[in-house]
């Protein structure tokens, strides 16, 4: 009776903790690079989508427009150009449950983030073999978080403070704790104040020191206005990018000895009031 309950015990355990029907298992930084044809790193410009039905199937095709930092794996694509991949996913639209299969692409990027992105063309993506000089993504999982805090383009501008344009009042619109997957209501109200040497917070945060003071600034060109890495006495640094009539300001950790990068912890995205 004893082993007739144990095998009842595993077979329930079996299926609880069975993962999502059809899912695909996320691949390994080391898989991805060795599955990729290409890895570049750099941040997206812009997002293109489609949606379409087959069958009991919604389809949202997307094409993703990156300015590359840095290609680190492959040939023939190089710093400051434009690169152009694709991605899916799809959803059951049809009655009942859905059959085992896979979602499509998970970790979607936004417009504006910094990536590292796995890449393959005319190979094998993750999901089946590609054969129109196209890049995709590989699946499911071929998005990575990347910041250029550690690798600013050799043409940035180096500055001694904060530009003027971007002094005043910053009122808090959106945070986001998650890196950009999901944002909260800031509110519109008064965050912090920011001079050429210093960022004053009005209210305590959870993010930041009260006060900042600038080490030095960065500014790349954005093609979407200017471009800023700003780096503070503490250590932190922020990645600070203006785009229709707002900034979002990236704020990073140091990197510790076994990372590669320092480490996304906040962003806000803030209107300017000149004071």
């Amino acid at each position: 009776m004893l082993r007739k309950l144990s095998l009842i015990a595993l077979i329930l355990v079996t299926v609880v903790t069975r993962p999502a029907r059809g899912e695909k298992v996320s691949l390994s930084p080391e898989q991805l690079r060795q599955t990729a044809t290409h890895v570049v790193t750099g941040q997206v410009v812009a997002i293109y989508q489609r949606s379409e039905k087959a069958g009991n199937w919604s389809f949202t095709k997307y094409v993703a427009e990156l300015r590359v930092n840095e290609c680190e794996k492959g040939e023939g694509i190089n710093k400051g150009e434009l690169v152009y991949f694709r991605y899916w996913t799809k959803g059951w639209i049809g009655k009942g449950d859905p059959p085992p299969d896979t979602a499509g692409h998970r970790g979607l990027p936004h417009d504006g983030q910094p990536l590292r992105v796995y890449l393959a063309r005319d190979a094998y993506d993750g999901f089946g073999t590609t054969k129109d000089g196209g890049f995709t993504v590989i699946g499911a999982n071929g998005f990575e978080e990347w910041t250029p805090t550690t690798a600013v383009a050799e043409s940035a501008e180096r500055l001694s403070e904060i530009p003027e344009s971007i002094h005043g009042t910053w009122m808090l619109r959106l945070t986001s704790d998650d890196g950009g997957k999901s944002y909260r209501s800031g509110g519109n109200q008064p965050i912090c104040e920011v001079t050429g040497k210093e960022i004053n917070f009005t209210r305590e945060v959870e993010y930041s020191d009260a006060k900042l003071v600038v080490k030095n600034v960065l500014k790349t060109a954005a093609p979407k206005g200017a471009s800023y890495v700003i780096q503070f006495t503490n250590g932190n640094s922020w990645k600070l990018s203006e785009a229709s009539g707002s900034m979002t300001a990236i704020m990073f950790e140091p990197a510790k000895e076994q990372e590669k990068a320092a480490v996304e912890k906040y962003r806000i995205t803030v209107r300017q009031v000149k004071n």
